[in-house]
């Protein structure tokens, strides 16, 4: 299912016994892993909203579901990563200029 393509962000395991700059590399490894996987499971999921047209009602109906739970997962994930990084931030690991 292209919904288990994409990289998704975890959060670590034990995240009390990690060092600030561990937790970050953590957050930056994940990064890295995701802009090599996700933009093409991006196109893939564009190639399949893209036939929608052609779709019947049940179709049309399970690719709406499988977008809201790509979507409701990224929004979930951002605020993940949100509340990860600001708790980092007075550490003084998180590079701000990375920060949207």
């Amino acid at each position: 299912m292209i919904y288990d393509k994409f990289c998704w962000y975890t959060s670590p395991e034990q995240p009390a016994s990690m060092t600030p700059a561990e937790r970050y590399n953590h957050i930056s490894e994940w990064a890295g892993r995701a802009r090599g996987t996700n933009p093409g499971v991006f196109d893939e999921l564009t190639g399949i909203l893209s036939e929608c047209g052609g779709l019947d009602e049940d179709g049309l109906a399970e690719t709406e579901a499988l977008f809201l739970r790509i979507l409701n997962s990224f929004i979930r994930q951002n605020k993940l990563l949100h509340d990860e990084l600001s708790d980092l931030e007075p550490a003084g690991v998180v590079n701000i200029a990375c920060q949207l």
